[in-house]
């Protein structure tokens, strides 16, 4: 298992990582999550919806910082939350707030930043451990079909398009905010896009997904938001790369 040890011999600290959890409503496992991250960052921004539970109060309680985004969605959130970036950061960490994902990887995620072999680092359910339950049918086969459509629209290799556990260095951070328009689920493809289309290294590396907490629902709409996904990777696709634009 990871420790924190291991992001010292990376040559890190935890002042210099960022911890971007977008939350709606993650009552059951924000707790988890947030100190599971401690062990690795002192910089946890919890990037919340105005969730109408308990997850800003329990947030708050386990000393994470509550970032109230101005608009509606996922893409949204991590915009705002983008936007909080600044001092010593050299990494930043995105992760869903569900429990789903390993928070122990960081150190594997942030690995190929560090060794300045990569600037994006998704983390690959696909290639890695998968607990019964963690995906439904439908889920697993639309993340199959979106991952390789856009992998080969993008000339990527067996990356996990739609992951929500990810590093990203500090340097892509101009990119994304001059680019970034999309507010729901095309966030994740978008980063990868925009960083391909940039000329930037992606990397992949596998990681442990486990399923949701029970009475824990997913807000994604397989059908609706994987058309939108789509249609989204195409249109970046043919879009060019701004100096300076307003996110939409």
């Amino acid at each position: 298992m990871n420790t924190p040890n291991m992001i010292r011999a990376l040559l890190m600290e935890p002042e210099e990582i960022a911890i971007l959890i977008p939350t709606l409503n993650e009552e059951l496992s924000i707790s988890q999550v947030i100190k599971a991250g401690s062990l690795y960052s002192n910089n946890i921004l919890i990037l919340d919806g105005y969730s109408s539970d308990s997850t800003v109060e329990i947030a708050i309680n386990e000393g994470a910082k509550i970032v109230f985004q101005e608009g509606n969605g996922k893409g949204n959130a991590i915009y705002d939350g983008l936007k909080q970036i600044n001092g010593k950061i050299k990494v930043i960490v995105i992760v869903d707030g569900d429990s789903t994902y390993d928070i122990s990887s960081i150190p594997d995620l942030i690995k190929p930043i560090i060794n300045n072999s990569a600037d994006l680092v998704v983390g690959n359910r696909i290639g890695g451990i998968i607990v019964p339950g963690a995906f439904t049918r439908v889920n697993w086969f639309g993340n199959k079909i979106i991952s390789k459509i856009i992998c080969l629209l993008y000339g990527l290799d067996n990356i996990d398009i739609l992951s929500g556990f990810r590093a990203i260095s500090v340097d892509l951070l101009p990119l994304y905010l001059s680019n970034m328009k999309y507010n729901g689920f095309e966030t994740e493809t978008e980063m990868i896009a925009l960083t391909k289309k940039n000329g930037s290294r992606i990397e992949s590396v596998p990681i442990k997904y486990s399923p949701r907490l029970q009475g824990s629902k997913s807000k994604l709409s397989p059908f609706k938001d994987g058309f939108r996904i789509l249609k989204a990777a195409f249109l970046i696709k043919f879009q060019k790369l701004a100096g300076d634009q307003n996110h939409q």
